[in-house]
């Protein structure tokens, strides 16, 4: 063997150790430990009025979607034993804007409706009824305008510290200010509590603790309490050794706690639970503590003639009057119910300046215009028409009502914009919606788009875009639409990812 080919097969044993080495550390290089997957409950609805939020003169909360083991159900039929679960009294909802609490509501009832006439069109499956309730605003710091009376002041040792009182001011000096001064006496057994002042400082504060140092066996250290004027020596016998005090024991009150009702509709171990309000304070007597059975009042869709036990009066059902139908001057906003607390995302995107609103606005009127079924103009009369003259242009295509929202539906991620409008009115109106992101050149990249005419909702509904919503806790939005048909609607969700927009979740229909 040459001395070339012993140099190859060193080298290629060579490479081979080196890779034996690295895969034997790859093997026993550790990484961060796995993580279970976290058990997330989290439910999404609709929450419909009419009429001021603060006061609205008829309300009624729509179930959408349930998110519980890692899967999407329906919130108006999951766990319907007998109602569902999304809808139990006393859930508690935070009504969101793009991620942002913008209150509370507390499920009173909940009831199944069926329509029967066109005048309640819509109203089919269950909906519950709520009380809504604004967040507290944080109370403002206000600052003490009272002057602050401390101050340092130095005592006659040159000693400064800090008083709450003015100082004194100097005495006058006397007649007998030139008398040398008197000497003091000779200290005692039993030092006294009062110190003299020298007559440049200022007299003692009788507020001021003053430390002392007492002899072995002073009354202070027989546990005889000294007055702040008189010696120990000068108290009366009844001060020197007061009677040690006796423990007053505490009454015992009877406790007022009592067992909760049981409830039929949660009396599964296993059914989960969402948040509720705390219990009524049991030490408040009500005016009537009896059990009575009365009628749910519509609380059970499935069995109005069901009994409900409770304690104190009659239920009274929910405070607003139910709303029906679809008015045209009703409200819509996202409610979310998390067995867990969260923190607060916002998912809005925020411009940078009014200028680039008003572009991207003007790029995606020009993409919904080339969508739209172009208008045929007017054919020219048959005594004008040449071969010389060219077909006339198309007519503009006007916009109306036109919405345009961004988000950021993740920390880093790429903006979505959601643009809707509509043209003409009556048989010749035409809804158009677009879902867009940037492209790599600044461009709107159209994600999904719908198009549909008055006349076609049957066939395709029309997509009306609600908000942006984290339907099941992982801090990353989807887009919330309300497909509204001729006579009956659907709520969808679709996640936006990998430069396309896939429906995630979409209900049963309400007619």
């Amino acid at each position: 063997m040459t001395e070339k080919h012993c140099r190859r097969h060193a080298a290629a044993l060579l490479s081979m150790l080196l890779f034996c080495a690295t895969h034997a550390e790859a093997q026993t290089r550790k990484g961060p430990a796995p993580q279970a997957p976290q058990d997330v409950l989290r439910t999404v609805a609709v929450y419909e009025w009419t009429g001021d939020l603060a006061k609205p003169t008829a309300a009624r909360v729509v179930p959408v979607s349930l998110f519980i083991d890692h899967n999407f159900q329906d919130a108006a039929l999951y766990l319907s034993r007998p109602m569902p679960l999304a809808l139990e009294p006393g859930n508690i909802y935070e009504l969101e804007s793009a991620g942002v609490n913008q209150g509370t509501l507390t499920l009173s009832t909940a009831s199944r409706l069926h329509s029967t006439n066109a005048v309640t069109s819509f109203d089919d499956g269950w909906f519950g009824y709520a009380n809504w309730k604004p967040l507290q605003a944080p109370k403002p710091f206000v600052a003490s305008t009272q002057p602050s009376d401390a101050h340092i002041v130095t005592s006659g040792e040159g000693k400064p510290h800090f008083t709450r009182t003015p100082d004194a001011p100097s005495p006058a000096p006397s007649s007998s200010a030139s008398a040398p001064p008197t000497p003091a006496p000779a200290p005692s057994s039993a030092p006294s509590t009062t110190q003299s002042t020298s007559g440049d400082a200022p007299p003692p504060d009788p507020n001021r603790p003053i430390l002392h140092h007492t002899a072995p066996g002073d009354a202070q250290n027989s546990g005889a309490p000294a007055s702040s004027t008189q010696t120990a020596d000068a108290l009366p016998p009844a001060a020197a050794s007061p009677a040690p005090a006796t423990p007053t024991p505490a009454p015992t009150t009877p406790s007022t706690t009592q067992s909760k009702p049981s409830d039929t509709s949660t009396n599964d171990a296993d059914r989960p639970t969402f948040p509720r309000p705390p219990p009524a304070n049991t030490k408040k007597k009500s005016a009537n503590t009896g059990a009575s059975v009365t009628d749910a009042g519509g609380l059970l869709g499935d069995d109005p003639g069901r009994p409900h036990l409770h304690h104190g009066g009659a239920t009274t059902g929910p405070s607003i009057p139910a709303l029906h139908g679809l008015p045209p001057d009703m409200h819509q906003s996202v409610a979310v119910s998390d067995a867990a607390t969260r923190p607060e995302h916002n998912f809005t995107y925020d411009w940078p300046d009014a200028n680039q609103k008003a572009a991207m606005l003007a790029k995606l009127e020009t993409l919904a215009r080339a969508a739209l079924p172009q208008p045929t103009a007017p054919a020219a009369p048959a005594h004008t028409r040449t071969h010389a003259h060219k077909p006339a242009p198309p007519l503009p295509i006007t916009l109306l009502g036109e919405e345009l929202h961004a988000y950021e539906i993740s920390y880093g991620g790429v903006n979505v914009f959601v643009f809707s409008a509509h043209t003409g009115e009556g048989a010749t109106l035409q809804n158009v919606t677009l879902i867009a992101q940037l492209d790599i050149y600044g461009a709107p990249h159209i994600l999904l788009q719908s198009i549909t005419g008055a006349t076609h909702l049957d066939e395709t509904p029309q997509m009306r875009f609600l908000d942006a919503v984290d339907a099941d806790g992982d801090n990353r939005a989807e887009l919330l639409f309300e497909l509204r048909g001729q006579t009956q609607r659907q709520f969808a969700l679709y996640r936006i990812a990998q430069g396309t927009a896939t429906q995630e979740f979409l209900t049963g229909s309400t007619q």
